[in-house]
């Protein structure tokens, strides 16, 4: 009896065992990784600039430590660095949490506060030249803050977020300086000395902040090369400046420096810059600049593609044109014919005046020596198609 009871006793502590172990917790997964909130924080305002800079229509004002606000409207004319700016978001700085305390606590006046908007200012993106803090805010929601440290801050080009910003504004200044009017009733060449003058001003009166500012700039003198008197009227001219700069070779010369360069600089300190420019008038019969740069630049003629324009076409504009059209572009499309289709020269010619008529083929005789492995026929061909006009080509 006693040992029966004591198999019993044995079994029951065996069975609370039991019990006891199938009462314990599962093991637990190992917990989820955190989500990378500097990588959040950057996509979400990246996020921001993409939806402000969508369809390259948006604001931007620059509020100087004085209060001065400049703002400027960008437009696909002005927005030549915006596209695609905020996938630098995350891979140029290393992005933390902040908070509204944190941007309250930057001193007043310190720095040159940039701010992004679109049209009804409910995204918008905001940043200070002397912080890496970052304010933004989407579709008039919460308020987003955070710290946007570039790592390689100091080497060449490589600075703040709100340099990204700044850009984009400097861009926008830089095409304001180009938007000038001249009278229409002036001539080419007295237009482009107005416009000149006008742009020498304009550079003159750089806001403080942009990065490439001259310490001064002048006119330096225009020069037309190209006119086309028929409808609509435009020429194209170069329009130097001479400007003088604190560090032409540095980070804030390279808007200087792009295309040909400085060069040398004159017995004053003041590097020669310029561009060309394409002139037309506007809907008030004023003349303004349509297009600038390096070079390249012909008059628009109203022909379309001259590869189709008719010979007639072609011989009535060389009429209506002064400069390189007149000199080389229309006498090598001229000649771009058949010697069957300058056969019809001759008549066109006859509706001319002899200096006209000798203008003209003395003009596609050089054409046609200079560019002569680019026809099928000689220049003894042309005489030929010409008849009665052929001693004009020596004339």
């Amino acid at each position: 009896m006693k040992r029966a009871f004591t198999c019993l006793l044995l079994a029951a502590v065996l069975l609370a065992g039991c019990g006891k172990k199938q009462a314990d917790p599962a093991p637990q997964a190992d917990p989820a990784p955190e989500t990378d909130g500097g990588q959040t924080l950057a996509a979400d305002c990246a996020g921001a600039y993409a939806a402000i800079t969508e369809d390259l229509t948006f604001l931007v004002s620059v509020e100087e430590a004085d209060g001065t606000v400049t703002t400027l409207d960008i437009t696909p004319d002005n927005a030549w660095n915006v596209a695609g700016r905020e996938n630098l978001f995350a891979l140029s700085y290393d992005w933390s949490p902040a908070e509204a305390g944190d941007w309250e606590a930057l001193p007043a006046g310190g720095g040159t506060l940039f701010t992004l908007a679109d049209a009804d200012s409910k995204t918008t993106i905001q940043c200070r030249s002397d912080s890496d803090l970052v304010r933004w805010q989407r579709g008039g929601g919460a308020v987003s803050y955070a710290s946007a440290v570039n790592p390689r801050e100091g080497e060449p080009y490589e600075g703040k977020l709100c340099r990204q910003l700044a850009i984009i504004a400097e861009d926008a200044v830089s095409a304001q300086m180009w938007d000038v009017a001249a009278d229409g009733a002036l001539s080419p060449e007295a237009a482009a000395e107005e416009l000149g003058e006008r742009v020498a001003e304009n550079y003159r009166a750089v806001p403080a902040w942009v990065t490439w500012k001259p310490e001064d700039a002048a006119f330096g003198g225009a020069g037309v090369f190209d006119w086309y008197k028929g409808q609509p009227e435009n020429f194209c001219c170069g329009i130097g400046l001479r400007v003088s700069l604190a560090d032409p070779e540095g980070e804030s010369g390279s808007y200087w420096q792009a295309g040909a360069g400085l060069g040398e600089p004159d017995e004053d300190g003041c590097y020669g810059w310029g561009c060309e420019v394409l002139v037309k008038k506007n809907g008030a019969g004023d003349w303004y600049i349509a297009g600038r740069g390096t070079g390249g630049y012909t008059v628009e003629l109203p022909l379309g593609d001259l590869d189709s324009a008719s010979l007639e076409q072609l011989t009535d504009a060389f009429f209506l044109t002064e400069g390189s059209t007149h000199d080389w572009l229309l006498p090598f499309y001229i000649l771009s014919r058949s010697q069957a289709e300058l056969s019809a020269l001759p008549a066109l010619l006859d509706q001319r005046t002899e200096d006209e008529a000798r203008a003209l083929c003395r003009l596609l005789a050089d054409c046609a020596e200079n560019t002569k492995e680019s026809w099928p026929w000689t220049l003894e061909d042309l005489a030929e198609a010409l008849g009665e006009y052929s001693p004009y080509l020596r004339a």
